[in-house]
């Protein structure tokens, strides 16, 4: 009777062990499918970012020709008043 008590004991443990194991692996698998959620999200998220980036530097550009196109102008307008004061 006791060599059966000592291995439900036994078998007690194991089971123990194997329930926490099996809810370990099932954690990380929620663990692993949530990391993996997370990743595509990140990925979504830097590829919105990096056309946001994008629209932005040609902004930029844009405005940088535009900055150029009035500055010439306003040299050009001032060469003028210039030459007119001069005469």
């Amino acid at each position: 009777m006791a060599d059966l008590d000592s291995a439900l004991s036994r078998l007690a443990v194991a089971l123990d062990a194997l329930d926490a194991r099996l809810s370990g692996a099932l954690n990380g698998s929620k663990v692993a499918r949530e990391a993996n959620d997370e990743l595509a999200r990140l990925k979504a998220e830097r590829g919105a970012m990096q056309e946001e980036i994008e629209r932005l530097r040609a902004e930029v550009r844009a405005l940088d020709d535009l900055h150029d196109d009035m500055s010439a102008r306003l040299d050009s307008a001032m060469r003028e008043v210039q030459s007119v004061l001069a005469e």
